[in-house]
């Protein structure tokens, strides 16, 4: 195998890049790349939609604080809400010293039917 990104579209301004992962799950933090993987939510619940979850990253690229945002996330399970935030707890990304000590984004998940 090799490495790269799938399915890269760039923002409006201000909007960084959105970067998708191939199963629908994607993050955007501008200028910044995912280390490995981005980690997905494990679940067993019957049902579908998206959970949109705003992360602080520190300039070493640790996930310091997320929340899910109302903003894109079209539905309301508290269950599918909480592993989509300890998911994006566990996201790290390339360290940038110079970003600013708490920088913002996103990641986008996107919940099927199993």
């Amino acid at each position: 195998g090799g490495s790269g990104n799938q399915g890269v579209a760039t923002g409006g301004a201000g909007q960084g890049t959105s970067i998708g992962d191939g199963s629908g799950n994607s993050y955007s933090l501008a200028g910044r790349t995912i280390v490995g993987k981005l980690p997905k939510p494990v679940y067993n619940i019957q049902e579908s939609g998206k959970v949109v979850v705003e992360i602080k990253v520190d300039k070493n690229g640790n996930v310091t604080n997320a929340n899910v945002i109302s903003k894109g996330t079209t539905v309301q399970n508290q269950t599918l809400w909480n592993v989509a935030v300890q998911a994006a707890k566990k996201a790290k990304f390339n360290p940038d010293p110079t970003k600013p000590a708490i920088q913002s984004g996103t990641i986008t998940y996107n919940f099927r039917l199993q």
